[in-house]
């Protein structure tokens, strides 16, 4: 694969959070195939039970004087059947995957450009999301209303 088939670099400038951004960009979807890289996040451990979203800034344009091409968030734990393909977008735009753990296990996060494009990321975390509280008010509710 040349260099100038696939291109991942922390590019400088025009970011969401900070003064970088990753940069992938795909300039001969052709040539590559099915064999595109993909850039992977670390992997994060999860309790059974646990809900987690996966938010972060994108933009997706052209590549050249091909159509735009599109890239596609996906994780272990929703599958392909489940990834977020986005694009083309000339402005930043947010992204965000809901995901509950049915046991314990870890999620792993995969971003891949599919067709001629340049896709920025930016901002993107991890996180989980405590729904105890709002558990506690339906539960509040339900006293109330049976009395």
């Amino acid at each position: 694969m040349d260099k100038g088939d696939f291109e991942i670099k922390i590019a400088d400038g025009s970011s969401i959070d900070g003064e970088h951004r990753l940069q992938s960009s795909c300039h001969e979807p052709e040539r590559l195939g099915a064999t595109a890289p993909r850039i992977s996040s670390p992997e994060v451990d999860l309790r059974s039970g646990e809900l987690i979203e996966i938010v972060g800034w994108t933009r997706v344009t052209a590549v050249g004087i091909q159509p735009a091409g599109r890239l596609r968030i996906e994780d272990n734990l929703g599958g392909r059947g489940l990834s977020l393909v986005l694009g083309p977008t000339e402005e930043w735009r947010p992204f965000r995957l809901l995901r509950r753990a049915g046991e314990e296990t870890s999620v792993r996060v995969q971003f891949s450009v599919e067709g001629a494009a340049r896709a920025d990321l930016d901002g993107v975390m991890i996180r989980t999301i405590d729904l105890k509280p709002a558990a506690d008010v339906a539960t509040r509710r339900r006293s109330v209303q049976a009395k």
